[in-house]
């Protein structure tokens, strides 16, 4: 589903809009106006300076409280980077950093290459990353 897509966090009363939300059950909805997602599988944020911060912290802690949340991808948009958060059997979350090759999404199955999630990215980075910071 797009970014149009509502997503409701019914473990912190949140509502947030996903760049990507990915079902993979029956699309569940809340009776809210306009409708609220409850059940993605997969979440995608691409960061932006101006939603980085926002993305990575309250939006990323919204979405690991979701039971139905097994992946959020974070995919940067000033460099060739993803970060893969994903839900252990037993609770905890796992961090992946993709710099190079393929990106395994395990909650829906599909295996993506960097390449093909950058494509029609030409010149990138759009501004230097300071590392210093």
């Amino acid at each position: 589903m797009s970014s149009d897509q509502r997503v409701r966090v019914a473990e912190t009363r949140a509502y947030v809009y996903p760049d990507v939300s990915v079902v993979c059950d029956d699309p569940r909805f809340a009776d809210d106006r306009p409708p609220s997602l409850e059940n993605p599988r997969l979440l995608v944020e691409v960061l932006s300076p101006t939603t980085e911060d926002v993305d990575r912290g309250a939006k990323l802690a919204h979405y690991r409280r979701m039971p139905s949340v097994a992946e959020v991808l974070l995919v940067d948009s000033r460099e060739r980077r993803a970060e893969l958060y994903r839900r252990l059997e037993n609770g905890p979350w796992l961090i992946h950093d993709v710099l190079d090759g393929d990106l395994e999404l395990a909650s829906v199955g599909v295996t993506l290459s960097l390449d093909a999630i950058y494509a029609k990215t030409e010149g990138l980075p759009v501004e230097p990353v300071d590392d210093r910071a």
